[in-house]
């Protein structure tokens, strides 16, 4: 069983990514938003992670994903951000 699928949110949609959580940095404007919304788009669910915490709001509403901030420039931060998407989404797949 991958990523707990009986609970998970992504188990419930279709697409080719279901059930897989994925991780997008710079989520909340120009490509990064994009790349999200594609993941969302093919059953994924998305960790939308950014610098800046209230640009992802609205990509939070949109897809539903799980927004994290992260400053990708400092290390503690990164890994701040992926223990808190571990803990929240029971993992990580791409």
């Amino acid at each position: 069983m991958m990523l707990q699928e009986a609970t998970h949110p992504a188990a419930r949609s279709a697409g080719p990514l279901a059930g897989r959580v994925v991780a997008v940095t710079g989520a909340a404007s120009g490509i990064g938003r994009e790349i999200a919304r594609v993941f969302a788009a093919a059953g994924a669910t998305v960790a939308a992670l950014d610098i800046d915490a209230h640009a992802l709001e609205p990509l939070e509403a949109e897809l539903g994903c799980r927004a994290q901030r992260c400053d990708v420039t400092d290390r503690a931060s990164v890994d701040g951000a992926f223990d808190a998407v571990v803990a929240a989404l029971g993992g990580l797949d791409i």
